[in-house]
C-alpha cells in the first residue's frame, strides 16, 4: 500500500492538470478584435517579422512586417536605403492585459495599418543615361473594418515614411 501511494499522487496530480486545461475558461481562441478586417492591399500578418516595439505613453503595441525582398535587406544592412519592391507594413494594436499570463499584455483591438512600397522613378532633370531615385507610396488604415485614411506617392520621404524605413531589425539567433 505505501508503495502504491507516491504512484497514486502521480496520477490524481495528472488528472487534475488535464481537467485544468479542459477549462473553458482557458480553451485557445482566435484574437479577433487584432485581426484586420476590410479592404487592405495586402495581409501584413502573412509576411515576416523585422521590428516590434512598445510604446508605454499611448499604451500601444506595433510590428513592422516585410515583404521577402525587404526582410532580406533588413536583416543584411544597417542602412535605411531600401531597394525598389521592397514593401514594409506597420500593424499598431492597443494593449490589453494577457488573461493567461500575469503581468504580460497582447494586442488589443487594431488601432492602424501602414503601408510604405518603396519603388523607382526616373530622375525629373533629363540626363543621359538616365538615372532612377526611390520614390516611395504611403498609405495608412485605421477604423473598424480598415478604411484608407491617408495616402501619398512621392520621391521624398516625409516623416513618417523616414520612421518607418529607420526601425532597426529585431536580431534572431
Amino acid at each position: 500500500m505505501s508503495k502504491s501511494l507516491p504512484l497514486l499522487v502521480i496520477v490524481s496530480l495528472a488528472f487534475a492538470a488535464c481537467s485544468a486545461l479542459l477549462n473553458p475558461a482557458l480553451v485557445a481562441s482566435i484574437n479577433s478584435p487584432a485581426s484586420p478586417s476590410g479592404e487592405l492591399p495586402a495581409n501584413p500578418l502573412e509576411w515576416q517579422v523585422i521590428s516590434s516595439f512598445v510604446d508605454e505613453s499611448h499604451s500601444t503595441m506595433a510590428t513592422l512586417y516585410g515583404n521577402d525582398i525587404a526582410v532580406q535587406y533588413a536583416r543584411s544592412n544597417s542602412g535605411t536605403n531600401y531597394p525598389a519592391s521592397s514593401q514594409l507594413a506597420l500593424v499598431t494594436w492597443t494593449q490589453r492585459e494577457d488573461p493567461r499570463w500575469f503581468g504580460a499584455n497582447i494586442p488589443g483591438h487594431l488601432q492602424s495599418v501602414e503601408f510604405l512600397k518603396v519603388s523607382e522613378s526616373l530622375l525629373p532633370v533629363r540626363s543621359s543615361p538616365p538615372q532612377l531615385i526611390p520614390s516611395y507610396s504611403y498609405q495608412r488604415f485605421e477604423g473598424s473594418p480598415l478604411t484608407l485614411t491617408a495616402s501619398w506617392n512621392s520621391t521624398v520621404r516625409d516623416s513618417r515614411a523616414s520612421f518607418l524605413l529607420s526601425l532597426p531589425p529585431s536580431l534572431f539567433p
